[in-house]
């Protein structure tokens, strides 16, 4: 999420005013955690890293379903 803060404050939200809060895990696994407790009823995209080609995409609002 702070990466997509910082795009937002360089190059404003006119070009950044669409990307949904990110947590790169397990570096911020915290701040997800805490965003979750937050809003329970969120569902959150979550996907595994980026050789899975689309493999093991998961939708959900429970930090267990999380691997």
């Amino acid at each position: 999420y702070r990466a997509v803060s910082k795009m937002r404050e360089i190059h404003g939200v006119k070009n950044f005013g669409f990307c949904p809060k990110t947590y790169i895990l397990p570096n911020e696994y915290m701040y997800l955690e805490d965003e979750i407790k937050r809003n329970p009823s969120k569902l959150w995209i979550c996907k595994p890293h980026a050789s899975s080609q689309g493999r093991g995409i998961i939708v959900t609002n429970q930090l267990a379903d999380i691997p």
